[in-house]
């Protein structure tokens, strides 16, 4: 095909389609946007739309089509970038955007199928940079925002809200703002996950949390391990738990400082994968086997757990599944078909490895039965009563 003749098919219009046809343009409208109507189009009448659309070329012209219908089939997603990439630094790990991949792969599983785009707006919260503003000209191509992980000590998803977008978290709602949110238990997973250590022998656990003791995180991760010595009638020792960040020097001295405590930990509950690597390098460095030594737990899997030695025992929690969660509920709000203000709670998986057999119980992932407005519906988070997970 030459180039003019490719310009020319371009700038057809729905008129001519109707024109080819032998149809009105309503016709061709109704059949493109799948509009219902009491008069039934009848399949030879489908049948010779499509074939004067294919003959002429025509396609749809997604601005008009957005100015007449307000749809700019576009969703926002809104993704913490917490620390820029370091080459200079031989330590640096760079899983962080294994998972906010994982976050894009559920997004976009949901609007591809509707036919939209996704727009990437990233913020640097440790640098206190990335708030947009309630008249930012970007959210005027949106039609909605997805919000990865929100953080109250860096609220940049309120003037999301002032300019009323609809807007989903991934992650917990802990403000009970009127937005929809889509989580994991983390409070009940890592109770559950103590109390099996505390059966399986172990009374001395250190809790190494992803992010510092303020954020919403750390205080619910905390909660379920306090939960579970309590309990068990063990005491809390703040010696044993550590607060985590995204710089890489204060992991690797976190690294280094819990199996400085004495008497040592025999169990370890890591945070995120990124800061188990760095646990995984001191323990190489101090010669502690595991889990004959410590027996670790991460929250947070990684597929280079699975090649390591010892592989390391990890909770999955299904980033992409969330993600696509997340994207289904703002889908329903834009379509009028669901309010905000709901929260999803799915379950994960335990992935038991060599680095803790964990002799306790864990219910298998099962499958999210409903949602809740303004409140919590549990998918199946893990619990006493169930099978072992291979």
């Amino acid at each position: 095909m030459k180039p003019s003749d490719r310009s020319i098919k371009r700038n057809i219009t729905m008129s001519e389609v109707a024109a080819h046809a032998g149809v009105s343009r309503a016709t061709v409208s109704r059949l493109l946007n799948n509009r219902e109507s009491d008069i039934k189009i009848t399949e030879r009448t489908r049948q010779r739309v499509f074939d004067a659309i294919r003959e002429l070329g025509y396609s749809p012209n997604r601005l008009a089509q957005g100015l007449v219908s307000r749809k700019k089939q576009v969703i926002g997603l809104s993704i913490p970038s917490f620390a820029p990439p370091d080459p200079s630094n031989p330590s640096w790990i760079d899983m962080h955007s294994t998972h906010i991949g994982k976050m894009v792969c559920g997004v976009q599983m949901v609007t591809h199928q509707r036919r939209y785009d996704i727009h990437l707006f990233e913020r640097y919260e440790y640098q206190n940079e990335g708030s947009i503003a309630a008249d930012d000209p970007r959210l005027d191509f949106v039609d909605g925002m997805v919000y990865a992980t929100p953080n109250p000590e860096y609220p940049h998803y309120e003037n999301i809200l002032r300019s009323g977008l609809p807007l989903v978290f991934i992650g917990p709602n802990t403000l009970s703002l009127p937005v929809s949110s889509v989580s994991v238990d983390n409070t009940a997973v890592h109770q559950e996950i103590t109390r099996c250590l505390v059966q399986a022998g172990h009374t001395r656990i250190g809790l190494l949390l992803a992010e510092p003791f303020q954020a919403p995180l750390s205080q619910l991760r905390l909660a379920g391990y306090q939960q579970a010595l309590m309990a068990h009638g063990l005491p809390f020792c703040e010696n044993y738990v550590l607060a985590g960040s995204f710089d890489v020097s204060h992991m690797q001295a976190c690294a280094r400082q819990i199996f400085e405590v004495r008497p040592a930990p025999t169990a370890l509950i890591i945070g995120r994968p990124d800061f188990a690597l760095h646990v995984a390098r001191e323990m190489q460095r101090l010669k502690l086997r595991s889990p004959a030594d410590v027996e670790v737990v991460v929250y947070g899997d990684d597929h280079a757990f699975e090649h390591m030695s010892p592989r390391l025992t990890a909770f999955d929690v299904t980033q992409q599944l969330l993600a696509e969660q997340a994207t289904c509920m703002l889908f329903d709000e834009l379509n009028g078909l669901a309010p905000s203000g709901r929260h999803l709670t799915l379950s994960g998986r335990l992935r038991i490895r060599d680095s803790s057999p964990m002799t306790g119980f864990f219910l298998e992932e099962t499958p999210v039965t409903n949602i809740e407005t303004a409140a919590t519906t549990k998918g199946g988070v893990i619990g006493p009563n169930a099978v072992p997970i291979a």
